[in-house]
């Protein structure tokens, strides 16, 4: 019997390859191409096609200079990811620095465009500012979408980095680069506004952008976010965000964590995000009563660290998780689900409880100092564990034999 070789890396199809190898750093990739003659080929190198320079392995400045080279050593037109750390904007000219490590926001933009503008699919840039004290930048033209700059395929736009110049040029610039933009992260894009956002970005890519995540911009307010096919947005750690008004009735996640002062109308909620399943309201300061009726179809609610929230009433049939810890105000639970099978309410002030879950298994109240038996009603016959230590007025009596209590109960 002849023995099966084992498998090799050349037999992996070449889809799975490229995301394999879309992990590996520039150095890796080119060091592959001498392990094997095939890996030499354009076929197999340029399933790689992703330039990554993290910090970890280029701790200094990414200077003009390495990113022309680093570049140029793939062939055009076959880079399709980009991702780069560690690049320091300037606005002094193209070009600043003794070895070129400041970077103008057009002079990269037109190094990607020269380079992999008709290849480049995914961006994604970790950026920061050299600003001295004192210095005001010059003024930029004020239309968003008058450049030249062309990036036809790029879909997925990541920008981090704390970026406060007044006409933000490198998001601008990228932006005004495609019409096919999916996915658009920008976090620390501090004059980034309502008008950006409702009248430039997503009319722009209303027939594209699926997923918008605009983290710590201050300029947001009252924005208002219409879009047919937006599945996905996220407005999280934005501190002036006073309230937001929504128009998407395919949108399935909203995350408006950490933003403090956001004032959302839970009430009606399900009538104009009919699809949403993934609600986050982490951190919120304004918010004193959620009330979500059904028929809403949420299935994760996080209302942690919502310091003034006082009372929840939630009908969600399809409910599987919400989050209540550190509500450091509330008093009144009421949860009716079909889903949900853990639920923690631990360490809460709570008064009043009322839970009918049919398919609830494991139920934590310890530490609700102030929750009597008579004012909780626990509809629950799947219940197996309950922790109610530190709940010195409920009694393991309260519970059916079946369900496992565990309990510091002080009797008569």
């Amino acid at each position: 019997m002849v023995a099966e070789s084992p498998p090799i890396v050349l037999d992996i199809p070449k889809e799975t390859l490229s995301i394999v190898l879309s992990f590996a750093s520039l150095r890796d990739l080119l060091n592959l191409r001498l392990v094997c003659s095939q890996y030499s080929q354009d076929t197999i190198f340029d399933a790689a096609h992703c330039l990554w320079m993290c910090e970890d392995e280029e701790p200094r400045p990414m200077s003009a200079r390495r990113l022309r080279s680093m570049l140029a050593r793939f062939s055009i037109g076959t880079i399709r990811c980009v991702k780069l750390e560690g690049i320091l904007l300037t606005y002094r000219g193209l070009v600043q620095g003794r070895h070129g490590t400041s970077i103008s926001p057009r002079y990269l933009c037109n190094l990607l465009s020269e380079s992999c503008g008709t290849s480049l699919e995914r961006l994604e840039l970790r950026v920061a500012e050299e600003e001295e004290p004192g210095y005001v930048p010059p003024p930029t033209n004020n239309n968003l979408f008058t450049d030249t700059i062309q990036l036809e395929k790029l879909q997925t736009l990541r920008i981090i980095g704390e970026i406060g110049h007044a006409e933000n040029p490198l998001c601008r610039s990228l932006l005004c680069a495609t019409a096919n933009l999916v996915d658009l992260a920008l976090c620390g894009c501090q004059n980034l506004n309502d008008h950006d956002v409702e009248g430039v970005i997503l009319p722009r890519f209303r027939h594209t952008l699926r997923s918008m995540s605009l983290i710590d911009c201050a300029g947001l307010e009252t924005p208002v976010v219409q879009s047919t096919i937006l599945q996905s947005l996220g407005m999280q750690k934005c501190p002036n965000l006073d309230s937001l008004a929504l128009d998407c009735p395919c949108l399935t996640s909203l995350d408006l964590s950490q933003s403090t002062y956001v004032n959302v109308e839970l009430w009606g909620l399900h009538k104009k995000l009919p699809r949403l399943k993934l609600l986050s309201l982490a951190g919120n300061d304004v918010l004193k009563y959620a009330v979500v009726p059904s028929p809403s179809l949420l299935e994760y609610i996080d209302l942690s660290g919502c310091s003034s929230l006082m009372s929840i009433n939630i009908s969600c049939p399809s409910l599987h998780h919400l989050r209540t810890d550190e509500c450091c105000k509330l008093e009144m639970v009421s949860i009716q689900s079909f889903a949900i099978k853990s639920l923690d309410l631990s360490n809460l002030p709570l008064l009043l409880v009322r839970i009918h879950c049919p398919c609830l298994l494991n139920l934590k109240l310890n530490s609700c100092e102030g929750l009597e038996s008579k004012r909780c009603s626990i509809i629950c016959p799947s219940l197996r564990d309950v922790d109610i230590r530190g709940t010195l007025l409920f009694s393991p009596e309260d519970f059916c034999d079946s369900v496992s209590v565990r309990c510091e109960w002080i009797g008569p």
